[in-house]
């Protein structure tokens, strides 16, 4: 079998599919290729289609949320601002602890309210 020979017409196509985010593997199969071979002759292609078909959405993306949309903006923050809602799990043995560390502080407060205070240690003496 004669080697692969790329052609303008196949840059393009493979640019076009790796835009859209089409596996590598569905490119080579389009092109009657192995994967080894489209990554041998299509390198550039496939890693410049792809990062513009990110940064195209992501510039839409952005224009969205800075226009206002909401769900836009909650997505953004989540994946490049780094926000998260963060859902604590309790477990029984968690539940304990908190219950146990309210007991205690129900302990403190009545112990500090059965205190005398200054003015009365003050007349017992």
């Amino acid at each position: 079998m004669p080697a692969h020979q790329p052609t303008e017409e196949t840059r393009n196509l493979v640019k076009t599919w790796a835009r859209v985010g089409t596996t590598q593997l569905v490119i080579a199969r389009e092109l009657g290729i192995s994967e080894d071979t489209l990554s041998k002759y299509y390198a550039c292609e496939l890693a410049d289609a792809s990062a513009r078909g990110v940064a195209t959405v992501a510039s839409s993306l952005y224009a969205k949320a800075i226009a206002g949309d909401t769900t836009a903006m909650i997505f953004f923050l989540k994946t490049r601002g780094r926000w998260r809602e963060k859902d604590d799990v309790v477990t029984d043995e968690r539940a304990r602890e908190i219950a146990e560390r309210f007991a205690a502080l129900d302990i403190v407060k009545t112990l500090q309210a059965q205190r005398p205070s200054k003015d009365q240690t003050s007349t017992i003496q």
